[in-house]
């Protein structure tokens, strides 16, 4: 039983240190491979990277930049990596993140005498419900027709950006040039911690969100549940598990998730929804998830990367007159580098071999002395 036991946990180590491995494999090429490009173009690689790292890190401002972006990469991240956990590739994040943020922003300005320890709360969980109730539509789907999540998710979130956008300029509008909202009252706006970026007290909160998702997936029931609906379907069935009513739940709350970094991003950065204010979001909690091969003990280091890379890309533009979006580059780099899994079988394997050559040679000089 005890070697049993071992040889799990020996496993269990085994994947965490190859992705980890992945992970800093695929770090490095797309650094290595972004370098080549920029000189091609006639930059700097070594100046560039020194500015990306500045700008990131360097100065209030710059961690705050990353500070702010961080929060958004890890729930959008977490949302993306529980759908995978159930075998649902959602790439509807965006759609609940787009209405979690609008109805944070409606809700947040039509009570001005509420008190912020009543109102945050009220405006964060019906953020989440709403975000939840649009991510039912597709699992619903996915578990009672077995529609392809892929084609609903990604054309709904076509519905929910043109929606938004009708709603700002015709519903819900500030009536200003820019479509956007009223602004939220002051009690529902999130407190700066690191001035004079934006980077708020979300921060705390989407981390607090990280520890509850962590316990539960790794030591509640619960967890062991969506697992095994992840890894085999008709076991699960077999060991009493509704695995139809598990995949609609957890892909609930990845909506959910998704709907409270719209939330978020509203209170503590814009202070009001504004129109497209994050697009591409869906893309960005897939990258963070898969960069790590979605294992969730990584997901914040994965995230912070790519926050990094963002706010640094401010530093760079400013410094070198590189466009932000040569480093938004970096992203299909990374991309590329983390899916070819051969690849990264290739670079392991020639490392054993060449390992091996000169372990033979160093028995062979034994034997010679």
């Amino acid at each position: 039983m005890n070697n049993t036991l071992l040889q799990k946990r020996s496993r269990r180590s085994s994947v965490k240190t190859q992705s980890v491995i992945r992970f800093l494999v695929a770090l490095l090429f797309a650094f290595l491979i972004a370098g080549i490009i920029a000189a091609l173009f006639g930059y700097n690689p070594f100046e560039m990277y020194v500015n990306l790292f500045k700008g990131a890190w360097v100065g209030k401002l710059n961690f705050g930049t990353t500070l702010e972006k961080f929060p958004t990469m890890l729930l959008l991240g977490m949302a993306f990596n529980l759908g995978s956990k159930v075998g649902f590739f959602n790439l509807g994040l965006e759609g609940s993140l787009y209405l979690g943020a609008l109805t944070y922003a409606v809700i947040g300005y039509q009570f001005p005498d509420l008190p912020g320890y009543i109102y945050i709360p009220l405006c964060m969980i019906c953020s989440m419900i709403v975000g939840a109730l649009w991510a039912f539509i597709p699992s619903f789907l996915r578990a009672r027709w077995n529609v392809n999540e892929l084609c609903v998710t990604l054309l709904l979130n076509y519905v929910v950006t043109n929606f938004c956008t009708y709603a700002i300029y015709y519903v819900w509008s500030a009536k200003t040039s820019i479509p956007q909202t009223p602004e939220l009252v002051p009690q529902v706006q999130f407190a700066k911690i690191l001035m004079p970026s934006r980077a708020n007290v979300g921060l705390f909160i989407a981390l607090a969100v990280f520890l509850i998702v962590l316990f539960v997936i790794y030591k509640t029931p619960v967890g062991y549940r969506l697992k095994t609906v992840g890894q085999n379907e008709m076991f699960a069935e077999y060991i009493g598990i509704n695995q139809k009513r598990t995949m609609i739940i957890t892909v609930m709350v990845g909506g959910a998730i998704a709907a409270l970094a719209g939330g978020m991003e509203v209170a503590g950065l814009y202070g009001r929804f504004v129109d497209e204010f994050a697009s591409g979001a869906t893309f960005n909690g897939l990258l963070a998830s898969r960069l790590v091969s979605h294992n969730l003990l990584l997901l914040p280091f994965s995230s912070f990367a790519l926050a990094t890379l963002q706010a640094g890309a401010y530093g760079v533009e400013r410094a070198l007159g590189i466009s932000r979006a040569f480093i938004d580059c970096f992203t299909a780099i990374i991309i590329m580098m983390v899916t070819i899994d051969g690849f990264y079988d290739v670079a392991r394997n020639s490392v054993m071999r060449i390992r091996g050559l000169f372990s033979k040679k160093s028995h062979r000089e034994e034997a010679q002395g």
